[in-house]
């Protein structure tokens, strides 16, 4: 497994094959777990949920879920939480602190079906 980090934003997921044959599953950035930033993009993180399974002769099978979370705060930044997508809601977008510089649930679907594939999505 590759977790790779720092750029602030989520970056896709993907198996990659290995010289052996084998794969392995790569997370470009699970972005920021808590962000105060006002760029949309580094509002919504991923929480990685991965389970490997070793069998028989050594053969790992590895299955992994992305638990997309959004950083909110209100007007002038007060009351940061951290809150899973599933209990996100519209009503909370408009009132995010950073809703003028274009952040909204639309954008936020939008940048998880560009990012997210559906192996690894909820």
């Amino acid at each position: 497994i590759i977790l790779g980090s720092h750029p602030h934003v989520l970056q896709t997921l993907e198996t990659l094959e290995r010289a052996d044959g084998g794969r392995t599953l790569v997370a470009y950035s699970l972005g920021n777990l808590v962000s105060h930033q006002t760029e949309p993009s580094h509002l919504v993180g991923g929480l990685l949920s991965v389970t490997v399974t070793v069998g028989e002769g050594g053969t790992v099978r590895t299955d992994a879920r992305l638990c997309p979370v959004i950083t909110h705060y209100g007007e002038r930044g007060q009351d940061v939480r951290i809150l899973p997508l599933e209990a996100y809601s519209a009503q909370l977008a408009q009132s995010h602190g950073a809703r003028a510089e274009g952040f909204s649930l639309p954008y936020v679907r939008r940048l998880l079906e560009s990012v997210v594939p559906q192996p690894y999505s909820d």
